[in-house]
């Protein structure tokens, strides 16, 4: 059973961008999820220090080493300077279950030029959920 983490910050307001794309409806799918039974866990960043939140995005990162540069653009600008992970760009890191032993996903993401966002992640795993079936994003 999947287990989701998603990092945000209450006292950051998400950037107005693609990637941020219906950021609002995410803690509703969320408790959805929750009622469907898979655990989910909320993690507010703004109390964390840059090392903390660094680190999270650095372990985030490399679920994919071919995808790693096209996540470090949606979590770092187009000119790296600045970590948004979890804060300008919340984040959704997929986990094969509760023990967090294998990161299956981070969104939001870009496959080839079409942006898969947290919510339609989201949107399609309930789905896919409901009917019994296994998620396609």
């Amino acid at each position: 059973m999947h287990y989701f983490e998603y990092y945000m910050s209450s006292r950051t307001t998400p950037l107005k961008i693609p990637y941020n794309e219906g950021i609002e409806a995410v803690p509703k799918l969320l408790q959805r999820l929750t009622m469907l039974g898979m655990p989910c866990k909320i993690v507010d960043t703004c109390q964390m220090s840059e090392k903390e939140r660094g680190e999270i995005y650095n372990s985030a990162i490399v679920v994919s080493v071919k995808d790693s540069f096209r996540r470090r653009e949606i979590f770092r600008g187009k000119h790296g300077k600045s970590n948004f992970f979890g804060r300008e760009v919340p984040a959704l890191v997929v986990y094969d279950d509760e023990n967090k032993r294998k990161i299956i996903d981070v969104l939001p993401k870009k496959i080839g030029d079409r942006t898969i966002t947290i919510k339609q992640y989201l949107e399609n795993f309930i789905e896919e959920a409901m009917k019994g079936g296994k998620n396609k994003c």
